[in-house]
């Protein structure tokens, strides 16, 4: 599965001066892109989490 994404270059530098922040407070260096990464990441989890509670559910009912 492919993903583009369009942000822009106003929200490209917020996320760049986020990402240098979290570098400096936890000396872990993390990018734009790994920031994305992570954030999709936790979207799909969340997503798959209600999917489970819902099927579920619908067994019980």
């Amino acid at each position: 599965m492919q993903l583009i994404l369009q942000i822009s270059t106003h929200d490209f530098l917020e996320l760049d001066e986020l990402c240098e922040s979290v570098k400096k407070a936890t000396n872990e260096k993390i990018t734009v892109t790994n920031y994305i990464e992570l954030m999709i990441q936790e979207e799909l989890m969340m997503k798959n989490e209600l999917m489970n509670e819902l099927s579920h559910i619908q067994k019980g009912a």
